[in-house]
């Protein structure tokens, strides 16, 4: 687990789980940085390829090119599909994987990366 610049978050998370990660992995009783599923991988873009859900349903699919620009298509529970590339890119000032435009209130920081579950986190005040 990685502490972001500015310290702990607390005003924004979204957790997402592999698309094939099996229930009877989870540990944990909420959708919160508690549950984490399968081993801690290593922290780069490359893991981050594969499918992926979140707690609303939405499914995102990644891909990580080799110049390393991702790529995201995001298919929404309605059924919308919308691609995006940059979207989730490495922070070089700060050394860390970003989710969102520029800016702490759309910028969410990847404070945990594991096998099977992600969590998200955006600035905000302690809790």
């Amino acid at each position: 687990s990685r502490t972001p610049p500015g310290g702990r978050l607390a005003m924004g998370r979204s957790v997402w789980k592999a698309k094939r990660a099996s229930a009877s992995k989870k540990r944990g009783g909420g959708d919160d940085e508690e549950e984490v599923i399968g081993e801690e991988v290593a922290y780069s873009l490359k893991s981050l390829q594969g499918t992926w859900c979140d707690t609303l349903g939405s499914l995102y699919e990644v891909v990580v090119g080799k110049d390393d620009a991702v790529e995201v298509q995001t298919t929404r529970k309605t059924g919308q599909t919308i691609s995006t590339r940059g979207l989730v890119r490495w922070d070089t000032k700060t050394d860390w994987i970003v989710w969102g435009r520029s800016g702490p209130r759309s910028q969410y920081w990847l404070s945990k990366l594991y096998r099977e579950a992600l969590l998200w986190e955006r600035p905000g005040s302690a809790s």
